[in-house]
């Protein structure tokens, strides 16, 4: 869809307020960390992708919140939408 000034659009974004707020906080400091090998599993607070058994063992964390390490390379350190500026 071509967006044309002054027309109106629908923005749907997948990210929820705690995402934004998540990724927004640079003051955040998260922790390159390996998820407990328990069985157990918790999903990426950014992508939703899993993290823990056997998938995306190696993550970062920041109090209780996991994100995929992918997700931080994009997300936190490049800034791929600029939005912790």
């Amino acid at each position: 869809m071509i967006s044309i000034v002054g027309q109106s659009y629908v923005f749907r974004p997948w990210w929820t307020r705690r995402t934004w707020d998540l990724v927004r906080d640079a003051s955040r400091v998260w922790t390159k960390a390996t998820y407990p090998q328990d069985g157990s599993h918790v999903h990426c607070e950014i992508t939703f992708a899993q993290i823990g058994a056997g998938e995306n063992v190696t993550a970062y964390m920041s109090d209780r919140a996991w994100i995929t390490s992918e997700a931080y390379e994009r997300f936190i350190r490049r800034d791929e939408f600029h939005c912790r500026e």
